[in-house]
């Protein structure tokens, strides 16, 4: 019997124009959610479900006094060489939310497909 050690997997590596993109889009959403930023900005870079859901959330949250929160370093993960997940912490004054998206490429454009703004 040998005992072999476990085989672990070997991270595919991350396009650097999706990190820098997932961040800015997370981003421009909270910002869009926080009434800071006009939903029209975000249609070119999520689905069009995923616009109607921020611009809904941001009509909620006018008057309720959410306060603007701030998005710390957001950790991104290869799925395929076509597909990006990432996940980060929104920090406000006395609480925190977990953010989440979905990249994929199409052609050569990469484009917001799941979002999620705790």
């Amino acid at each position: 019997m040998s005992c072999r050690p476990p085989v672990r997997p070997v991270p595919l590596p991350v396009d650097p124009a999706a990190t820098v993109l997932v961040s800015r889009i997370l981003t421009l959403a909270l910002e869009v959610r926080d009434g800071r930023r006009s939903p029209q900005q975000l249609r070119t870079l999520l689905t069009p479900p995923l616009v109607q859901m921020v611009t809904t959330r941001a009509r909620q949250a006018v008057g309720s006094g959410h306060r603007p929160g701030r998005l710390r370093p957001v950790h991104v993960q290869a799925v395929t060489p076509t597909v990006v997940e990432a996940n980060g912490v929104v920090l406000r004054e006395r609480d925190s939310h977990a953010v989440a998206a979905r990249m994929e490429l199409v052609g050569r454009t990469w484009r917001c497909t799941a979002l999620w703004l705790g």
